[in-house]
């Protein structure tokens, strides 16, 4: 199996993707790239302060070869095992989970998060961590 860490730039069909490593043209057949995601529930309280986050974070985000796949805002709750409030949903994914610790641990993003997402999320629900095939 390739993951994202064997596969730099690699064509699948007509689709370019990238990640963190080497160079190389795949045959889309022999590419089967995995990614490390989590599922993540917030409680936005100032949502002008968490767009600021997210627009100054996203940069880093994708140089460490990460990005958001699903995000959605939502009004209400029908079921939940945590006492935190959610009203923000989405998915963050990554290389592989080496990556994803290296994004978090950075300094340039520990400067962001504390500039606009603390002052910005009241709280966080981690609902779930896998690896997903792409």
């Amino acid at each position: 199996m390739t993951t994202w860490r064997n596969i730099k730039r690699a064509a699948v069909g007509s689709k370019l993707v990238s990640g963190p490593s080497i160079s190389t043209w795949a045959n889309p057949a022999e590419v089967e790239l995995m990614v490390y995601e989590r599922l993540v529930g917030l409680h936005v309280t100032n949502d002008e302060v968490y767009r600021d986050y997210r627009e100054k974070m996203t940069p880093i985000l994708v140089e460490c070869g990460g990005g958001f796949g699903y995000d959605f805002k939502i009004s209400e709750v029908l079921k939940s095992q945590t006492d935190n409030e959610i009203n923000r949903v989405f998915t963050i994914y990554f290389p592989d989970e080496e990556a994803m610790q290296q994004f978090f641990s950075a300094q340039s993003y520990r400067a962001i998060r504390a500039k606009f997402f603390d002052s910005s999320v009241a709280s966080t629900t981690l609902i779930a961590e896998y690896n997903r095939d792409t």
